[in-house]
């Protein structure tokens, strides 16, 4: 049979501040090099590979032949029974690897991926690596790959969803598009913890001197106990019924709503005459914008609140926290004073 681009995979390993990455296939593994702010640019870890030039003496050794490119064609593999193929390593594909139709002693087609390794610069200077099945790597560039991803930092959900909605766009739905983006984040003391509640979403907590000290142990680290948040909620298909109506919009619908509604925070933000100094000013800077986009998007009862209260969930403990699900927990976790969180997945629907 034909085989077009094989079955790949890509997998990612860190150890300490070196990652490892194993690539098969078509699929493709990019870390992002940001040491020469602002400017960013791919360093391809492996993936797009065809047929390899490594390759070449086990394929004829196993009774294949290499079909030259053509007008600007890929290299091709022939079978000696018939069918060609494009790659020289994939997974399963088992008629392509077996010895027994030829009576050859190598495969025509193996399995053993690239295995590259590289010491990380810290989360500034590579601040994420993607790895994404060769149906996205053949619609977009590593460069465009690269740059979608940083338009959305520390938030992989919404990179990646604006990435396979890219590539399914480019290719007409002409197969499955998965994209995976892993972002590496500052380490932290327990000093960046403290900071982490104070000015989050909205208004200062109340003065220490008023606060009753708390009836549950401090967290590790000497974290703090709670945070506030504000939200913007859009429910989906996946989500339950409200009021015997289940939502019309799907799940891919309601991530590009609140994606647009970042890029239009991030635009009104860029446009401010002023950059915020710290979280206190960067809240203010951006709680207008905020309200309008909670008060058209979200289906939360708490975007009815009123001035810098609306979409305000109020301080919650860890526990609060955990009631949403361990994924919200999960993605608000890691965020600092000021910061947009990821689109995180609930079953009420997609918050941001």
């Amino acid at each position: 049979p034909e085989l077009n681009d094989g079955c790949g995979a890509a997998v990612a390993l860190l150890i300490g501040d070196v990652l490892f990455t194993a690539v098969v296939g078509q699929c493709i593994a990019i870390l992002c090099d940001a040491s020469e702010r602002p400017q960013t640019s791919p360093v391809l870890l492996g993936g797009r590979q065809g047929v390899l030039d490594v390759d070449l003496l086990r394929i004829r050794y196993a009774g294949g032949d290499v079909l030259a490119a053509g007008d600007g064609g890929d290299v091709r593999i022939r079978h000696p029974f018939g069918g060609e193929s494009t790659v020289s390593r994939s997974l399963g594909d088992r008629w392509w690897k077996s010895s027994q139709p030829t009576g050859f002693k190598s495969q025509i087609v193996a399995c053993a991926p690239v295995v590259q390794h590289m010491h990380l610069k810290g989360h500034e200077d590579n601040p994420f690596v993607l790895l994404a099945a060769s149906s996205v790597g053949a619609a977009i560039g590593p460069r465009e790959l690269v740059d979608l991803a940083g338009e959305y930092p520390q938030q992989p959900r919404a990179g990646c969803g604006e990435i396979v909605s890219r590539a399914f766009a480019a290719r007409a739905g002409a197969a499955q598009y998965t994209a995976l983006e892993v972002c590496f984040l500052p380490r932290r003391s327990s000093a960046d913890n403290k900071r982490r509640a104070p000015g989050t979403a909205g208004p200062e907590g109340p003065p220490s001197y008023l606060v009753k000290k708390p009836k549950v142990a401090t967290a590790p680290g000497g974290g703090t106990q709670s945070m506030r948040l504000r939200h913007i909620l859009v429910k989906c298909q996946d989500a339950p019924a409200s009021d015997g109506r289940k939502p019309a919009r799907t799940r891919q619908e309601a991530e590009a709503l609140l994606r647009r509604a970042l890029c239009d925070i991030r635009a009104d933000l860029k446009a401010s005459k002023k950059a915020p100094k710290d979280a206190a000013e960067l809240v203010a800077a951006t709680t207008k914008k905020f309200m309008e986009l909670c008060r058209s998007l979200s289906e939360c009862d708490s975007a009815r609140k009123g001035g810098a209260m609306c979409g305000d969930l109020g301080w919650l403990t860890p526990e609060e926290l955990s009631g949403f699900g361990a994924p919200f927990k999960e993605v608000v976790g890691v965020l600092m004073p000021g910061q947009f969180s990821d689109i995180a997945v609930t079953e009420q629907g997609l918050h941001l």
